[in-house]
């Protein structure tokens, strides 16, 4: 969650350089909860990495945050 501020910051997903389907909302804290809703995980997600990005101006470099998904696969 980023904390809202003036402007408001446009949330998103990305992996592989790729801009994913993102659902953003502003919660009663004032916070911006942006959720990335990955239908079907398969083996090809393993070791993926997802980068969540925050940015409310053109004059400042967007906020990155990046995780991983580890699996443990049968």
């Amino acid at each position: 969650m980023y904390k809202a501020s003036r402007p408001q910051p446009s949330v998103s997903w990305w992996s592989d350089g790729i801009k994913l389907p993102t659902k953003s909302q502003v919660m009663r804290s004032g916070d911006i909860r942006a959720d990335l809703d990955v239908p079907e995980i398969g083996r090809s997600y393993q070791s993926k990495s997802f980068t969540c990005e925050a940015s409310n101006n053109k004059q400042t470099q967007p906020l990155h945050k990046k995780i991983g998904l580890s699996m443990n696969c049968e």
